[in-house]
């Protein structure tokens, strides 16, 4: 499980996500990008 940190420019607000490695990014579309294709080989549990 990865946590998502993204910035909001609507809001001007951190949002916080938890994600599996299978499932879509947030803010995308058609699960066109899924959080282990986002990570690569990085190790880290936070992106």
């Amino acid at each position: 499980m990865a946590k998502i940190l993204v910035f909001n420019n609507d809001t001007n607000r951190m949002e916080t996500y938890y994600r599996g490695e299978n499932e879509a990014m947030p803010y995308v579309t058609n699960r066109t990008l899924t959080v282990g294709e986002f990570r690569g080989s990085s190790g880290s549990p936070t992106l």
